[in-house]
């Protein structure tokens, strides 16, 4: 529409906040107050949310419920290594890292490298990390 001015009535920035503020107006805050939940127990204490997963709706929701906590998201590559994944979650200064449970395997190689390289003299076997929980 060339030459028409942008205002309230005809443009509005797409941000992942004005999509669940959309969701909340058209579906009755169902998917709002889910999220305000979820983003409750994740990310206001966390800070930065690390997460490695395929597209499925919780990561979808990931993206709504972190940033509206006021967290971070950081989401891997999910053709990551194990010593990448590890790397990035330093980077990331991440306290929760979410996993799908296909990449597990991986997951737990790059937690094991992250838990040896705090630890230089540890031995083979890392140290027991009491937050470590899986969940299906």
């Amino acid at each position: 529409m060339e030459g028409s001015k942008w205002c309230d009535a005809n443009y509005v920035p797409l941000t992942p906040l004005s999509f669940l503020e959309r969701a909340a107006l058209v579906f009755g805050y169902r998917a709002a107050h889910r999220l305000r939940r979820q983003a409750v127990h994740v990310a206001r204490e966390a800070g930065t949310v690390a997460v490695i997963a395929s597209n499925i709706p919780a990561m979808y929701e990931l993206h709504f419920s972190v940033p509206m906590a006021g967290g971070v998201l950081c989401t891997l590559n999910t053709r990551h290594d194990a010593a990448m994944v590890s790397v990035l979650l330093k980077h990331s200064d991440a306290k929760v890292f979410l996993v799908e449970s296909q990449f597990l395997p991986v997951a737990h190689d790059a937690l094991r490298l992250l838990l040896l390289a705090g630890d230089k003299k540890s031995s083979q076997n890392p140290p027991h990390h009491p937050n470590l929980r899986h969940r299906q």
